[in-house]
């Protein structure tokens, strides 16, 4: 009891392939750290969509991999056994085995938490992976042109002419944050705002009613950003340069970000080569543009392009133990 007390506390919120990587880097450092992770639940395309309209389901994607992420087995192993196989199970498309398993838990039981329970027993998790809800909604943007976009999944993919950029955004209906989330936030020593797309990742979830309170009520909790430095070239349409995410990111949360660490590695020849072909974009890194926060630059690419969890892990460690 002694030792969990002189633990710091982490919680990260975001999506869930950018919340697994970071998870994954800290896990390396459970000893010292107690991890949470607070996940979007507004995921309305692919597998997630098709669960969601046949079952009435909570998406379960994200969250998985927000769970295997944290477990002390080798990450790629359970990835192939819960993300690779795929079963039809009276459905249109197939489906990952671990999203089945989510999505049956709660279609059988009524109950989301307890399938995402007994799954972080089964791997024995190093952390705890909360929903920020467990109430159906869906993520809504507008546009600049003033269209209204409805669904993660036509923001994330958009059909629409990509000049057309985000203004903001709102969840249909509203939902309330599941309390596991709000203690989580409530007791966090550090607030990781995790990478990856800014608003059907991070800001979908930042927009449950409950979450900007939990942050505001905790004042004692550094809030992090993490930038990957890059962006998909066919994703979401937000910005694409570091200080107008800022601007944006900082609409929806109740005090100033604290520190930001962000990727600062130059591309060879080759990985400019690689993003293209990965239609990757590199975000402009305006730093000086920046003022009244920490910056910290790190090189956390890794070999084949994309980000080292490792890297990031040790790089977040590295922050919250100045």
């Amino acid at each position: 009891m002694n030792q969990s007390k002189s633990m710091l506390r982490v919680c990260v919120i975001g999506g869930g392939n950018g919340s697994a990587k970071i998870l994954r880097g800290l896990k390396m450092h459970s000893d010292e750290l107690i991890l949470s992770a607070v996940i979007a639940m507004s995921d309305s395309g692919s597998s997630n969509g098709e669960l969601r309209k046949k079952w009435g389901v909570m998406p379960p994607a994200d969250i998985l991999r927000a769970t295997l992420a944290m477990s002390p087995y080798d990450y790629d192993m359970l990835h192939k056994i819960f993300r690779t196989n795929r079963f039809q199970y009276n459905m249109e498309n197939k489906h990952y085995l671990g999203n089945l398993f989510l999505a049956l838990s709660e279609k059988h039981h009524g109950d989301f938490i307890m399938g995402l329970d007994a799954l972080h027993v089964a791997i024995e998790a190093l952390g705890k992976a909360y929903p920020v809800t467990i109430e159906q909604t869906n993520l809504c943007v507008e546009l600049n042109n003033g269209e209204k976009i409805v669904g993660e999944d036509l923001i994330d993919r958009p059909s629409f002419d990509r000049t057309k950029k985000i203004q903001k955004a709102w969840l249909e209906p509203k939902v309330n944050i599941y309390k596991g989330a709000k203690e989580a936030i409530e007791q966090a020593d550090f607030i990781i705002l995790s990478l990856g797309s800014l608003y059907t990742s991070v800001i979908a979830t930042l927009l449950v009613d409950g979450v900007s309170d939990a942050i505001q009520n905790n004042k004692k909790a550094k809030i992090i950003y993490i930038c990957g430095g890059a962006c998909e070239a066919d994703g979401e349409t937000g910005p694409i340069i570091l200080s107008k995410t800022l601007e944006h990111l900082e609409n929806y949360i109740p005090r100033p970000i604290y520190e930001i660490i962000y990727n600062n590695h130059e591309l060879t020849d080759e990985e400019v080569v690689l993003y293209s072909e990965k239609k990757w974009n590199k975000m402009e890194l305006d730093i000086d543009n920046i003022v009244g926060k920490i910056l910290t630059g790190v090189d956390m690419e890794k070999s084949g392009g994309g980000i080292s969890p490792e890297k990031l892990g040790e790089a977040i460690y590295l922050s919250i133990n100045k």
